[in-house]
């Protein structure tokens, strides 16, 4: 920090010592993630803070007993403080039954007191949002309030019957009982390939008449980015896209309502959930860059066991989220041109959200506090010798075009990560992505 004025708070990562003196339960932390912070106080320790700056927002927050360190780092970011990480274990934490080392649930004041934080911080940000205890101890939950009026369009590409398709989604196209004020409307798109003859008005299943919707055969470029594209271009000026896959369950409007708050706010390009598998286990919660490409985020673990960190369950920025389900605001959508529709579909969401932050410089958002059940296995898989040729074309595009190194919003040290060297990585300050 002496060498580098540009760095206002450094934190590293950690490790614990058991009863035996063994070093046990390492953690590596991702870098700088303002809304990862927000809902779980990731930073914790070991912190060097600019002693100017703590003075500047009036030093340690009075009343917060067992979570000052999480109101501190949060009036920090507020105010605009410049995070940095050291991915190098340098603290090591005793473990003690007395202490949250021991156990996450040794002070339970301390969560009381994290939920005030968080509050604070969120009426600090101007945002109209509430706030609650999520599953995992001393993590949060944000809900975000929608718009008050808000147009929707839902882009599906589906061969499926349009009625089983609606059925499936009917808690986002039909939310009008608890979400009165989302105007939806519904565009299909079925590949040439899956349908021939004219598509007629009267395709649209009448049991769902009330919902504006319309089925469109597709024969174009043969993609599912193309199909996408040309689905939302038939939908009458939306504010707001979601594209979701034809194999997603949505049991609940609240994924609605939590998604729409999420991805209209300032600064914000795309936001995604996560998805559970019918075995229980997830499907993803984002999307990484991992040392052979972009993988699913915790694929494959199991979704009903709660971990101290559990990153899967939190609100976080991500590279980018998986367009199975993806909400976007239109006019940033139309301002990159739609989906790239010249990539193998693997990477497609993947190479527009990276777009989103490179050239727009918004945020990418994975926000698992709804899930939602996805009942195929989803699109990216490990590029073996199995990938074909256009996969592995598409690859090296995104790489190259992107600069696609490594993953700042996931652990320097998982070994599927191409490791940098251990230095300070230095991020956009917190101020700058509220």
């Amino acid at each position: 920090m002496q060498r580098d004025p540009t760095i206002d708070f450094l934190y590293g990562d950690e490790d614990k010592i058991s009863s035996e003196g063994r070093l046990v339960e390492p953690w590596f932390r991702p870098d700088s993630n303002s809304d990862l912070l927000l809902v779980y106080n990731f930073v914790s320790h070991p912190v060097a803070v600019r002693r100017s700056f703590i003075e500047q927002v009036g030093g340690l927050g009075a009343g917060l007993d067992g979570s000052q360190d999480h109101d501190l780092a949060l009036r920090l970011a507020d105010a605009g403080a410049r995070f940095a990480h050291l991915p190098e274990v340098i603290y090591h934490w005793r473990m003690s039954a007395t202490s949250m080392s021991g156990s996450v649930t040794a002070k339970p004041y301390a969560a009381n007191a994290g939920l005030e934080a968080v509050k604070t911080s969120v009426a600090r940000r101007g945002w109209h949002a509430s706030v609650r205890h999520g599953i995992v101890p001393n993590h949060y939950e944000v809900l975000f309030d929608p718009p008050a009026q808000c147009s929707i369009g839902v882009v599906v590409c589906s061969a499926k019957p349009a009625e089983e398709v609606l059925d499936a989604l009917r808690h986002v196209v039909d939310p009008k009982p608890l979400l009165p004020q989302f105007r939806i409307a519904v565009a299909i798109v079925r590949p040439a390939l899956h349908r021939s003859g004219d598509i007629k008005a009267s395709d649209w299943p009448e049991r769902w008449s009330h919902v504006p919707g319309s089925i469109h055969e597709f024969r174009g470029w043969p993609n599912t980015a193309a199909a996408l594209n040309y689905g939302a271009s038939q939908l009458p000026a939306p504010e707001v896209l979601l594209f979701v896959e034809d194999d997603v369950i949505v049991h609940s409007p609240s994924v609605l309502r939590q998604i729409v708050g999420s991805v209209t706010r300032t600064g914000v390009g795309a936001v995604g959930t996560m998805e559970i598998g019918p075995d229980h286990k997830i499907r993803q919660s984002g999307i990484l860059l991992g040392a052979n490409g972009p993988e699913y985020a915790f694929g494959g673990c199991d979704a009903d066991r709660v971990t101290e960190h559990d990153l899967a369950r939190s609100v976080r920025e991500v590279t980018a989220v998986s367009g199975s389900f993806l909400a976007t605001k239109a006019d940033v959508f139309a301002a990159l041109g739609g989906f790239p529709d010249r990539l193998a579909d693997v990477y497609f969401d993947v190479a527009y959200c990276v777009r989103l932050r490179d050239e727009l410089g918004l945020r990418v958002i994975v926000d698992p506090t709804f899930p939602v059940l996805k009942e195929g296995c989803g699109r990216i898989t490990d590029l073996g010798e199995d990938a074909s040729d256009f996969e592995k074309l598409s690859l090296r595009d995104l790489v190259a075009r992107h600069s696609l190194e490594f993953d700042e919003f996931h652990a320097h040290n998982d070994v599927r990560l191409v490791r940098p060297t251990f230095a300070p990585r230095r991020t956009r300050s917190a101020a700058n992505s509220r």
